[in-house]
């Protein structure tokens, strides 16, 4: 059947009018629904006249995904003999973009356990070595959650000093200090805590730290007169 004037040319059309329909140039709408009714139990395609030409009523599929001409089309029968409407071009890409976010979600979970997001984790932390004493402080943190920093000096001498510059105070909050320092000092541009020190083997001094602010931190410290230089990201 040939589309009427002003009418869509590549739009194909089917012609379900019986011929006592088509003894007349124009068919009543109204006429026709009963034939849409019947399209409708048998499985079909509605569709109504108008002038005699056949207008396919809109279904979801057709007006978001797929044109007109799709929509009509009969899908071809599959090797296995079911007649299914495949689209194998869109499935392909629905495919490919669920491998990539399984790859990404494995990189998310692989960093995760490797530290590399914060609380917790082997490359989230690190030893400063100054001398004969250990500095074990975070390499990684996140913002405003609870952190440590442990100090491991041999217990060569009655007293310990640590240093530490004032960027490290600029991005980590001293909660706690255990054992308590002596004495505690802001001069040079550091601060510095004095502890004291009775018996031989390793003393242990360990910092309570939250971090402040988001972003990196390079610092110094110093035990004992050796210093070193380290840094820290802060994820927000």
């Amino acid at each position: 059947m040939r589309p009427a004037a002003g009418g869509n040319p590549r739009l194909r059309l089917i012609d379900r009018r019986t011929p006592a329909d088509k003894t007349g140039g124009t068919v009543d709408p109204v006429a026709s629904t009963p034939k849409c009714l019947d399209s409708l139990r048998s499985g079909r395609t509605p569709t109504l006249y108008a002038r005699g030409t056949i207008q396919p009523l809109p279904t979801f599929r057709g007006m978001f995904f797929f044109n007109a001409r799709d929509e009509l089309a009969t899908p071809p029968i599959r090797p296995d003999g079911l007649q299914i409407d495949e689209r194998p071009r869109l499935q392909k890409v629905f495919w490919r973009v669920e491998r990539v976010s399984w790859i990404l979600f494995l990189l998310a979970v692989l960093a995760a356990v490797a530290g590399l997001t914060g609380a917790g984790g082997y490359l989230s932390r690190q030893v400063l070595e100054l001398g004969d004493a250990q500095v074990d402080l975070p390499r990684i943190s996140r913002w405003q959650t609870a952190e440590t920093m442990t100090l491991t000096i041999p217990g060569t001498e009655k007293r310990h000093v640590l240093r530490v510059s004032n960027s490290f105070a600029e991005h980590f909050a001293i909660e706690q200090i255990v054992p308590e320092p002596r004495r505690s000092s802001v001069a040079d541009g550091a601060i510095e805590f004095e502890f004291a020190a009775e018996g031989p083997g390793a003393h242990f001094i360990a910092f309570g730290l939250r971090p402040t602010r988001p972003g990196t931190a390079s610092f110094d410290i110093a035990v004992d007169g050796i210093s070193g230089r380290a840094g820290a990201t802060i994820l927000p």
